[in-house]
């Protein structure tokens, strides 16, 4: 019977958040219903994704963008929390890397991502 799961990723910590997307993709080529919002430090994913440095990141962030997994990032969030460059006025936030990206900034709820329409839509909230 296949499922719909909503994943929140708050966290900034690497291996949480790398298995957050494997999972979603997993379970994507499984059937199931996926859909990805980013939000507190869970923004700095975007930063992660961006980093040279972490290629195979950016490329499952690619993959989870591609399978049309990522519904967006928390607006306020991502002007804010997770900021790379944090105290340098020149350095682009993960508000302006999902800008560039094409992720759409959730603001529905106060300038944060509200999660009220999937649950109306029968989605199961995953929490990482």
């Amino acid at each position: 019977m296949s499922r719909k799961l909503l994943f929140l990723v708050f966290t900034d910590e690497p291996c949480k958040s790398t298995h957050a997307f494997w999972y979603a993709l997993d379970l994507h080529r499984h059937g199931h219903r996926v859909t990805i919002v980013l939000e507190g430090p869970g923004t700095a994913c975007l930063a992660r994704a961006a980093d040279p440095a972490e290629k195979e990141f950016g490329d499952l962030v690619g993959q989870v963008r591609e399978a049309g997994l990522l519904a967006g990032v928390c607006a306020t969030a991502a002007r804010g929390c997770g900021t790379a460059g944090a105290g340098d006025a020149d350095a682009p936030t993960n508000a302006d890397r999902a800008r560039q990206a094409g992720i759409p900034l959730l603001g529905d709820m106060n300038g944060h991502a509200a999660i009220d329409r999937f649950v109306a839509e029968g989605y199961e909230i995953v929490t990482f």
